[in-house]
């Protein structure tokens, strides 16, 4: 019975060494067997049979001190399939549904993928999804913009795709030729991301031959990621008589604070056409130029309308979601998203800043994240100083740098804190299957004592379980067996013993 695996590139080529029970009946004896490639075929170099130790937790990461070195550990079993081209394996864990790929190029060079990314960051965000930069440059036009990958359902994220490469690239047929003249520069960025919806925005400039000056481009792309189809402003709300006096009302707020009052030149009839038609692109980059469009922030409906140059030629307006009423409001179902971020916005507007003279941030285990019930914010680790002892704090903050959320007291604060050790590693995955990623942390605890009686630097970890009021939840219990058992090693160990958990925090 496999269970260990290691993949090295070596002086001697590229090893596989492989570990295990001789009988899966009995712990002992086990084995460890060399591999090696050669050319595009793998020998059997040794094998070892003893009462070896084997690590019994799971890891995978790369060695950056060698060419090349992926390690696996786990307690269960694996099956091991060479792929069908014969450069690379497949290997499976037989108790759930995780796999790696490895594949060997014949240049020497190897890809991994793994379905849940474990390779790539183990203390970054777990993704279902994640997006990468592509570029369209041909004569003298470079539009630049984001593509999705590892979405597990491969129909729908080539859906996705297309429409954001259609959407970005739209109009192009009008500059195909190199001697048009024209020269356009547009760049995106990702207003919200999260599992069910994705906003993005471009700008940019487009400048025509003895032309007088340069246009400012805007233009916006939103998804229904479940649907995998574009979502357009009249999706969202009414694009009737009291959205228009909604708007006209002075609720909205301009991007550009000098473009505020701009809105006030639209007539009621103006603005009722232009976002009647929001998002209804007519095919080229001249005619976006006239368009209006929407986008979507972590708490806020935005809007832009086209303006004269001088002033910009386009203009941008949010909205808070919580100031749209209810009877407005279009698609109850994209709604009950948006509206897990409103709740909490709403009671955080105006929250104070996070007092860095109290708390001190540890900048290597504070990440930019995108969560359910909040959309994206920046968690922080940071250490502080109650009656004088050093211990664990998190929070949620806003762009601004304002608390969103401070999180309920981490477990290794109870009877310990941090004079020696430190925040070790820090995950967001939906570990109890609810729909709503969860917070995994990681610590080194020590009892403070400097001298005899000193206990050096340990691990404890703690998972807050996000709930549907968008708070976090610690479950005592569970976290003293997670801790007690020693399944507390790695991001990895921890996912694994929860994840067989019944957990249930609603």
């Amino acid at each position: 019975m496999t269970t260990d695996f290691v993949v090295r590139d070596s002086d001697q080529g590229i090893q596989l060494c492989l570990g295990g029970h001789v009988s899966i009946y009995y712990p002992d004896p086990v084995f460890v067997d060399l591999w090696e490639l050669s050319g595009q075929k793998w020998t059997q170099k040794s094998i070892d049979v003893g009462k070896m130790k084997l690590p019994d937790a799971w890891e995978l990461n790369k060695d950056t001190n060698e060419p090349i070195i992926i390690e696996n550990r786990q307690h269960d079993s694996m099956s091991i399939e060479v792929l069908d081209h014969g450069d690379g394996f497949l290997i499976n864990s037989d108790f759930s549904e995780q796999n790696l790929i490895i594949e060997f190029s014949k240049s020497g060079e190897v890809r991994i993928d793994s379905e849940y990314s474990i390779a790539s960051n183990t203390h970054g965000e777990l993704q279902s999804y994640e997006l990468t930069r592509e570029k369209y440059s041909k004569n003298g036009i470079v539009i630049k913009y984001p593509q999705i990958t590892k979405l597990k359902d491969i129909a729908k994220q080539k859906s996705l795709n297309q429409i954001l490469k259609t959407e970005a690239l739209g109009g192009l047929n009008d500059y195909a030729d190199s001697n048009s003249g024209v020269h356009v520069e547009i760049d995106y960025e990702i207003k919200r991301q999260s599992e069910r919806l994705l906003s993005v925005q471009y700008t940019g400039i487009r400048y025509v031959k003895d032309a007088a000056y340069p246009t400012h481009m805007f233009y916006t792309t939103n998804l229904d990621m479940k649907q995998a189809s574009r979502i357009r402003l009249r999706d969202l709300v009414k694009v009737e008589k009291p959205f228009i006096e909604l708007i006209k009302s002075g609720k909205i707020t301009a991007v550009q604070p000098e473009q505020q009052g701009l809105i006030g030149d639209f007539t009621k009839d103006d603005l009722m056409q232009l976002l009647a038609n929001a998002d209804v692109t007519k095919g080229s980059l001249a005619e976006v130029e006239m368009e209006s469009f929407s986008y979507l922030t972590n708490d806020s409906l935005g809007m832009s309308v086209p303006m004269a140059h001088v002033v910009g030629d386009h203009a941008e307006y949010e909205i808070h979601f919580a100031q749209i009423p209810e009877n407005i409001r279009q698609n109850k179902e994209l709604w009950s998203e948006l509206s897990s971020v409103e709740d909490q916005s709403v009671s955080t507007v105006g929250g104070e800043k996070l007092d860095t003279d109290q708390y001190e941030i540890e900048e290597s285990q504070s990440f930019q994240t995108t969560l359910e019930g909040f959309g994206k914010v920046r968690f922080v680790s940071t250490y502080g100083y109650p009656e004088g002892f050093r211990k664990f704090f998190f929070f949620l903050l806003d762009d601004q740098e304002h608390i969103l959320y401070p999180f309920p007291n981490f477990y290794g604060n109870r009877e310990w804190v941090a004079r020696y050790g430190g925040v070790e590693a820090v995950a967001f995955k939906d570990v109890n299957k609810d729909g709503l990623k969860d917070v995994i942390i990681i610590a080194d605890v020590d009892n403070g004592i400097h001298g005899p009686g000193r206990v050096d630097e340990f691990p404890i970890a703690d998972i807050y379980f996000q709930k549907t009021n968008k708070t976090f939840t610690t479950i005592p219990a569970l976290d003293e067996t997670l801790n007690d058992q020693g399944h507390n090693q790695t991001i990895q160990d921890v996912v694994q013993y929860v994840s067989k958990q019944r957990i249930n925090v609603n």
